[in-house]
């Protein structure tokens, strides 16, 4: 319709949120996803500092996932924002762990999609982090509502000489069972001492925790990624490739089409004859979509080294619907595969609040690292944009923001 057509023409950010509110189908939601780049606007993943329950449009015009959208955090979403709302953001892993009183498991899934990625900027580490965290911080709580209780019974200790009085006066407070036998004031007082003590150190343990470190791979950051939020977003792993420039886009092909593909493979099903695998079926992923490759007998003899879950290869061949399940689907019958090789280069990224970017990079111009030749990004942590640093850095980076160097 008219109004459809001006929305998403004149605000099209707003629309496709809108959109992706609406959607559960997986291949209109990563449509919805494709369209928004082609506009120029980065589809970002969550964040428990700016996300609410579904998409929404940021300052920046961009599209944030929601926090519901992160499988198996949507009973936990609107506790999260409600904290936030009435406590302010969150500002470490720590201080986020002990509010948000989330699950183990949307926990988890949070860090894996990115949700978290301000505290930190290797997923596994903070998931290693995020366990013992929650452990301290049990104990934390634990120690501080005793303490609580303990100084709500101050006024009354020293009048109470039986066990029986001193456990009826808690419930006539209204509070936890604490003090099971009676304590004189000065003695209670050094037992919030200690509480209060433990509490400190407790807290001095988590700000010196360490975790082994741990190497995060690009595409099972990614497949983590996808699998919880339904699209690759913070990257793709045909990042890095230099795919064929006569490839054609999967979103693009049509029946009868005898063309060449690119892709990574996403799945793979081996078919037997006589106990001997003599054919393959893939899923080949580009960044338009997913189309079923059927790999049979003679080209799977040829190239069937070629075929393995997560191997970026070129298919020629021809394009035909599905009719052996009776369905409109496409599909591509393979004549010839080739690998594709990565194009590695070293990458720094500086995760850093643009302000400071900006006064450090343009204003002062100092505080130089040796990185080796990397070419240079900066992740803006409050917006979640990344933007490549305008000269090289084979000589300097940001000495006080974080810095992780990838090869892809």
């Amino acid at each position: 319709s008219y109004i459809t057509a001006y929305l998403k023409l004149y605000f099209p950010a707003q629309f496709l949120a809108s959109a992706l509110n609406w959607t559960s189908d997986v291949e209109k939601y990563a449509g919805l996803i494709r369209e928004a780049k082609s506009f120029g606007i980065d589809v970002l993943v969550p964040d428990v500092n700016e996300s609410l329950a579904g998409f929404t449009v940021n300052g920046h015009n961009n599209i944030r996932f929601g926090l519901a959208s992160v499988k198996s955090v949507a009973g936990n979403a609107e506790g999260i924002i409600a904290e936030r709302s009435k406590n302010g953001r969150y500002s470490s892993l720590y201080d986020f762990v002990s509010r948000s009183g989330c699950r183990k498991d949307a926990m988890l899934n949070l860090i894996n999609a990115g949700a978290l990625d301000a505290f930190g900027n290797n997923r596994l580490e903070m998931a290693d982090m995020a366990e013992t965290i929650k452990e301290y911080a049990a104990k934390i709580e634990a120690a501080k509502q005793q303490a609580d209780v303990m100084r709500k019974m101050l006024p009354y200790v020293d009048g109470i000489f039986t066990d029986e009085e001193i456990i009826s006066k808690q419930e006539e407070l209204g509070l936890a069972v604490v003090l099971k036998k009676p304590v004189m004031s000065s003695k209670l007082s050094e037992k919030i001492a200690k509480k209060e003590e433990n509490m400190v150190s407790l807290e001095n343990d988590i700000v010196n925790l360490k975790v082994e470190e741990r190497k995060e791979e690009l595409l099972e950051r990614l497949n983590r990624e996808k699998a919880l939020l339904g699209a690759y977003i913070s990257g793709h792993p045909l990042d890095g490739y230099s795919l064929p420039s006569y490839a054609v886009p999967v979103s693009d092909l049509q029946d009868g089409d005898k063309k060449v593909i690119a892709g990574i493979i996403t799945s793979v099903n081996i078919s037997y004859k006589e106990g001997r695998p003599s054919a393959a079926f893939l899923d080949v992923e580009d960044k338009t979509g997913t189309i079923r490759v059927c790999v049979f007998s003679r080209a799977y003899a040829d190239y069937s080294s070629l075929i393995r879950e997560g191997s970026v290869i070129a298919v020629s061949g021809k394009v035909q619907k599905d009719t052996f399940n009776d369905n409109d689907r496409l599909q591509f019958i393979a004549d010839k595969l080739v690998a594709i090789e990565i194009s590695r280069r070293r990458i720094c990224i500086i995760y850093i609040n643009r302000e400071e970017y900006e006064r450090t990079f343009y204003g002062l111009q100092k505080n130089y690292m040796k990185v080796n030749g990397a070419e240079g990004y900066a992740r803006f942590m409050d917006t979640g944009i990344s933007e490549k640093i305008p000269f090289g850095i084979d000589e300097r980076v940001l000495g006080t923001g974080s810095r992780r160097i990838i090869e892809i």
